[in-house]
């Protein structure tokens, strides 16, 4: 799209690409604190979110009840999950590699971690040095900090406290419901898609 735009503005395609980064880096530094990590724009949202994750389940071929709802799936409003995107060896120090070396993945990495919703709404945290696991991550994030609130409110208002689904790293807890999970003697074998 940029190089589209360089007969109009006479400017090359990476000279546009600084000015547009520098006007999105202006605007974020302007504005951050009411964009970033803001999960209450969404709390209005999450009984709507819980119905569409319903209703795509209740209507999954994957389904093994058809028109039944597992237990553990009933109070699901997002998806929670990292990535690891691979970085280049960073140069200096060696703690610094360490730092970034992810032994699972055998490389150097960054850690990411997202919170999805049904509408196409994305939370996403990071980035974090690559040693970092899901559910350190997880632990020591404002979105799971915010989360904590939201549900408190909800319980104070007498609604239903919801959870997050997500894959089996992360434990069982008052705000995930984990996948794939052995706890308790149940094992849950299919995944919403």
């Amino acid at each position: 799209v940029l190089a589209d735009t360089q007969v109009c503005w006479g400017r090359d395609y990476s000279s546009l690409s600084r000015v547009f980064n520098s006007a999105i880096d202006f605007h974020f530094e302007q504005h951050e604190r009411k964009v970033a990590f803001n999960i209450s724009w969404y709390s209005d949202r999450f009984n709507m979110y819980n119905e569409s994750i319903q209703k795509k389940i209740l209507d999954s071929e994957f389904n093994p009840n058809p028109g039944l709802i597992p237990g553990n799936l009933v109070n699901i409003f997002g998806f929670l999950d990292c990535t690891a995107n691979k970085i280049c060896r960073p140069n200096g120090h060696q703690n610094i590699q360490n730092a970034f070396y992810n032994g699972y993945h055998h490389g150097h990495f960054i850690i990411w971690q997202g919170v999805s919703f049904p509408d196409g709404m994305i939370v996403i945290e990071g980035p974090e040095p690559g040693f970092f696991t899901d559910t350190m991550v997880w632990r020591d994030s404002v979105t799971r900090q915010q989360l904590e609130f939201e549900m408190q409110l909800r319980e104070a208002v007498g609604e239903i406290r919801l959870k997050l689904y997500a894959d089996k790293i992360y434990n069982n807890s008052i705000l995930i419901t984990a996948a794939w999970s052995r706890r308790h003697g149940e094992l849950q074998l299919w995944m919403v898609n």
